[in-house]
């Protein structure tokens, strides 16, 4: 990806894990994450190259250890 006109990665990444965990709507997220519509931008574009379906997985096997 490599933009610079998106959000802090490691907050970006924290707020995803947050809504996964808690299981709140995009819109309930707090607004220390930065906008919503920009965080909703990065989620997509990310969705859209498939790399959630690489990463959720290696989180998953991590989680049991």
């Amino acid at each position: 990806m490599g933009r610079r006109d998106g959000p802090d990665g490691r907050l970006f990444v924290e707020a995803v894990l947050f809504r996964c965990r808690a299981g709140i709507p995009q819109r309930d997220l707090s607004k220390r994450f930065g906008d919503r519509e920009n965080m909703h931008s990065c989620f997509s574009r990310r969705a859209k190259y498939g790399v959630w379906e690489r990463v959720f997985p290696h989180l998953g096997a991590d989680a049991g250890t």
